[in-house]
C-alpha cells in the first residue's frame, strides 16, 4: 500500500511507530467483568491490555494493521479521529517492539509489562477466575494506569496566559 514503508529498516518503523503511540495513543487496562443481579462483580472478571493510536487519516494506521493486526474503527461524525486498536497479545507484542523507542509512554509500557506478568502468576486460572487478591493487584495496575493517563495540564495553562 505504502511503498516508501519497504524503504525503511525495522528500526526506522519501530522509531515511527514509536513517535505515533507516544504522541497520538493511549495505552490501557481494561476490564470486562460480570456483574452479579446486585450490581457486584461476578467471579469471571476479564482485564485486558489496550493500545490504541488516533489520527483524523486512516492511512498512517493501515501501516500499523498491516504490520501489528488490530482493528482500525471509522470516523464518525466524519470530522473526528479514526482509531487503531489492539489487545492483548498483539498488544504487549507491539509494546515491546517500540518500547526501546519510546518517552512519554514509557512508564505505561513498563506497567503494561507489570500487568502482563501477572497471567502467568499461580493465582491466574481460566477456569475458575482470578483469586480475590489477584482481582485486587490487576485492578491497583488499572488504576495507576488511569493515573498515567489523565491529562496534565499545568504547563498548558502558562501557555495560554
Amino acid at each position: 500500500m505504502f511503498d516508501f514503508v519497504k524503504l525503511w529498516t525495522r528500526d526506522m518503523f519501530l522509531v515511527w511507530a514509536a513517535a505515533w503511540l507516544d504522541t497520538e495513543g493511549c495505552v490501557t487496562i481494561g476490564l470486562d467483568a460480570i456483574r452479579a443481579a446486585d450490581g457486584t462483580l461476578g467471579k469471571k472478571e476479564k482485564f485486558f491490555l489496550c493500545v490504541q493510536i488516533y489520527q483524523q487519516t486512516p492511512e498512517p494506521l493501515e501501516i500499523l494493521k498491516d504490520a501489528y493486526g488490530g482493528m482500525i474503527g471509522k470516523a464518525y461524525p466524519p470530522n473526528m479521529c479514526h482509531g487503531w486498536r489492539i489487545t492483548s497479545r498483539k498488544a504487549l507484542a507491539f509494546l515491546n517492539d517500540v518500547f526501546p523507542y519510546l518517552i512519554i509512554k514509557k512508564k505505561h509500557a513498563e506497567l503494561a509489562f507489570q500487568f502482563y506478568d501477572t497471567f502467568f502468576s499461580n493465582h491466574a486460572s481460566k477456569k475458575k477466575g482470578i483469586s480475590d487478591k489477584l482481582f485486587h493487584v490487576r485492578n491497583d495496575m488499572r488504576n495507576q494506569m488511569k493515573a498515567l493517563n489523565k491529562p496534565k495540564t499545568h504547563g498548558q495553562k502558562a501557555f495560554l496566559r
